[in-house]
């Protein structure tokens, strides 16, 4: 018989704010980014003490592409803001014709073994740095970040939620809001919610970055840092290894996570073991590097058929990192069920199935969702509503003043 036990407290009330982010990654900083330049009172809940989720704490330091692989840009705005930031005070690997005079010089890096040699509107970028400036970008805009902060509940009345509990070195706390998104990459608040849910098995993988002395030459003699630094993939690799002989994850329960981290610290000491005195490891992941754990069932699921298609509710366009041509408009009902006005998923939480969710996951897709995400928000405090029942055409409006590309540039 499983053991139970019932706790009761009374929980103090921190504070109201407008707007409450749950997540601090790509999607979640992007949110809350949005919603404070909107003029919302803003809250970002971030477990970790550092920002930038997968990108930074999961060691993923490619920015996928923000054009379709044929020379046309098709995702813009706060996206295209923060691609240039994760590379503004660091190296990068940006192809020369996409620099449009925002950084002084592109690195000559040759960029084939990361995007398959289309020359794509994409980039390598140093961690730390854009850790560094997601944080400046969030402090200019007035958005409070709480580090070191764990979500536990949504405090939900009915189709609304009031708030959320939240426990940090203060203890357990509630922090009451009129707009809660979620962006904690395993849908936590919908899921605590009651909504209805999809999760995936990953393929295990492992990264960190590492150098030798022959790299660390090879930097010296160029002049350019990034040759010192390696992104080493060990594990599975979706370039090279056969799916069959994979480790699956679903990171849906500490048991799995903590697999998972046992696994990837094995592989790194096992790698490690093989090297000579010359080489090192200069940084590791402090989080499972899983991508899909779960998401909503919403109003509308993306699937692959939706490519090259028009959405009327589009809220920007994302394409296919893998392999130059496809192109999708993201429907804004995709962040959302029906259950609950005043909550919406955004990043790797969004409604997308199969092939598509592994196109929305990454870093255009999650930041598109946000800056979406967090401009509704913002503005439905001011109308008094839940972000789900803004207008989408006022949505669009304001999304298309920040510069965001809508619908897909016809060739």
């Amino acid at each position: 018989m499983e053991q139970t036990y019932c706790e009761k407290q009374t929980l103090p009330v921190l504070g109201q704010t407008d707007v409450v982010v749950l997540g601090g990654g790509p999607s979640g900083v992007v949110t809350a980014l949005a919603a404070a330049r909107h003029g919302a009172k803003v809250v970002l809940i971030e477990k970790n003490s550092i920002l930038g989720g997968l990108a930074t704490a999961g060691h993923v330091c490619l920015f996928e592409p923000l054009c379709d692989g044929y020379g046309r840009q098709v995702t813009s705005g706060m996206v295209e803001e923060m691609f240039f930031r994760s590379i503004q005070y660091s190296y990068n690997t940006l192809p020369e014709r996409w620099t449009k005079g925002k950084i002084e010089k592109s690195n000559e890096i040759d960029t084939k073994e990361y995007m398959g040699g289309q020359g794509r509107f994409a980039t390598l970028f140093n961690i730390p740095a854009f850790m560094l400036a997601m944080e400046e970008s969030l402090q200019e805009a007035g958005v409070e970040i709480w580090y070191d902060t764990l979500f536990c509940q949504p405090i939900m009345e009915g189709e609304v939620c009031q708030g959320v509990i939240v426990e940090n070195a203060s203890g357990r706390s509630v922090l009451a809001c009129q707009q809660l998104i979620d962006a904690t990459g395993a849908c936590l608040a919908f899921h605590r919610a009651g909504a209805d849910c999809a999760t995936y098995k990953n393929r295990f993988t492992f990264e960190c970055m590492d150098t030798n002395f022959q790299r660390m030459q090879a930097a010296i003699d160029s002049g350019n840092m990034q040759k010192a630094i390696f992104w080493r993939i060990l594990g599975w690799n979706p370039v090279v290894s056969d799916p069959n002989q994979a480790h699956e994850f679903e990171g849906l329960t500490a048991q799995d996570i903590n697999e998972y981290l046992y696994l990837s610290h094995k592989v790194a000491l096992d790698f490690l073991k093989e090297q000579d005195s010359s080489y090192a490891i200069l940084s590791m992941p402090t989080m499972a590097q899983i991508r899909m754990i779960r998401r909503i069932k919403g109003l509308y699921e993306m699937k692959p058929e939706d490519v090259f298609q028009t959405m009327e509710d589009s809220i920007g366009c994302v394409s296919d990192w893998r392999k130059p041509g496809p192109v999708y408009e993201v429907p804004y009902r995709s962040l959302f069920v029906k259950e609950f006005s005043n909550m919406a998923a955004v990043g790797r939480n969004l409604s997308a199935q199969d092939d598509t969710w592994d196109i929305m996951r990454c870093y255009p897709g999650a930041m598109t969702t946000g800056q979406a995400a967090g401009t509704a928000a913002a503005m439905a405090v001011k109308q008094g509503i839940g972000l789900r029942d803004l207008p989408v055409a006022q949505l669009q409006d304001a999304l298309q003043k920040d510069g965001v590309i809508l619908h897909i540039p016809q060739k």
